[in-house]
């Protein structure tokens, strides 16, 4: 299967937004599909709670047969504002991501090993974080 790939798109530091086109038309294809779940509890009616998951795949960089490396290869955010029935004031969220990761066939049958984390965390309107930051690697 065949990735089609957009163009180069240079993200500036601290730039918080950036948008990528796919120009060529997309050809349907086989791929794995996989799908995460988590719940967060106890969360404050009427905030806005933002829920992001990270997909890592494991590899064997050393060809020992044990999984020595994780690299992310995919992430997803959600952002919204939490509601629950009338005089509830905390409830649970639970949100699901899905991944569409690219496949084929391969030649030594061995399975692919996935594994996946997620965070949330409370929005609340503030400043860029980079507007105030001293000249240094952060």
């Amino acid at each position: 299967m065949a990735l089609e790939c957009s163009n180069q798109v240079p993200v500036e530091n601290c730039q918080l937004c950036a948008q990528i086109d796919i120009e060529q038309t997309i050809v349907l294809n086989s791929g794995i599909l996989i799908t995460v779940t988590a719940t967060v509890e106890n969360v404050c009616v009427g905030s806005t709670l933002s829920v992001g998951a990270i997909l890592c795949e494991k590899f064997d960089t050393d060809n020992d047969g044990d999984f020595d490396i994780c690299r992310a290869i995919a992430t997803q955010v959600t952002e919204e504002v939490v509601t629950a029935g009338r005089d509830v004031v905390c409830t649970n969220v639970t949100r699901t991501f899905t991944f569409l990761i690219a496949d084929h066939c391969r030649a030594n049958n061995r399975p692919r090993e996935f594994t996946a984390a997620v965070e949330a965390h409370y929005v609340i309107d503030c400043d860029c974080p980079c507007e105030n930051c001293p000249n240094e690697d952060i």
